[in-house]
C-alpha cells in the first residue's frame, strides 16, 4: 500500500527552462543561447546539484575561470534576479492533491544548496512537505543508490510504501532498482492526479 508520495522538484513541481527564461530576462537570441549553454548546460551546473560547491559566489567564480572570454556576459546574469525567472512553480495541484489524500510527501531533488536556498525562501509549499532531501546540501545525486537510500533512512521509509514522480528516465530506473514504486512524469497531470486519487 502507498503512504508516502514523494517528488522531484524540477519539471515537475517547479519548471526549468532556462533558455526561455533568459528569452524573458531581456537577452538577445543569441546572448541568451549563449548563456544557455555556458551556465546551464555546463558540467558546473551539475556539480552544483552534486554539492562540490555551495554558495552562488563559488559558482561566479568558477563560471569566470572557466569562460573568461565571456566574463561580463556572466557577471551580468548573475546581477539579476534571475532565480525569479528560472525557478516557476507549476503543477502544485499534484503536492495539493497528495496532501489532501492524506499521503507523507517527500521531496527529493537535484538542486544546488544556493538554489535551493532560494525555493525554500520563495516557495511555502516546500516547507509544508514532511521532509526534504537536496542533493547539493548532502552531495549525493540522482540517480546514483546512495540518494535514495539516504532519503529512505533519514525518514524511515518502507520502498514498497512509496511512489516516487520524476522527469527523468535514469532516476526513475534507479528508484526502481531499489523497489520504489515509480512514475516518469512528462506533463500528464491528470494521469498523475487519478493515481493519487486512488
Amino acid at each position: 500500500m502507498i503512504k508516502n508520495i514523494i517528488f522531484d522538484l524540477g519539471q515537475v513541481l517547479i519548471g526549468f527552462n532556462p533558455l526561455n527564461s533568459l528569452l524573458n530576462m531581456g537577452y538577445p537570441q543569441k546572448e541568451a543561447e549563449l548563456l544557455n549553454e555556458i551556465i546551464f548546460n555546463d558540467q558546473l551546473w551539475q556539480d552544483g546539484d552534486a554539492g562540490v560547491y555551495k554558495s552562488e559566489e563559488e559558482a561566479i567564480n568558477l563560471y569566470i575561470n572557466k569562460h573568461p572570454q565571456h566574463h561580463e556576459l556572466i557577471k551580468d546574469f548573475f546581477s539579476k534576479e534571475w532565480k525569479k525567472e528560472v525557478f516557476i512553480p507549476i503543477n502544485l495541484d499534484l503536492f495539493q492533491k497528495a496532501k489532501d489524500n492524506g499521503y507523507k510527501i517527500y521531496l527529493l531533488t537535484n538542486f544546488s544548496s544556493y538554489g535551493f536556498d532560494f525555493v525554500y525562501n520563495e516557495f511555502p509549499f516546500i516547507r509544508e512537505a514532511d521532509g526534504r532531501v537536496v542533493s547539493g546540501k548532502i552531495e549525493m545525486i540522482k540517480p546514483h543508490d546512495d540518494i535514495y537510500l539516504y532519503l529512505l533512512d533519514k525518514f524511515n521509509l518502507k520502498a514498497e510504501e512509496c511512489l516516487f514522480f520524476d522527469d527523468n528516465y535514469d532516476n526513475i530506473e534507479a528508484a526502481k532498482r531499489l523497489g520504489i514504486n515509480a512514475y516518469r512524469f512528462l506533463g500528464n497531470k491528470q494521469e498523475v492526479l487519478d493515481i493519487l486519487d486512488k
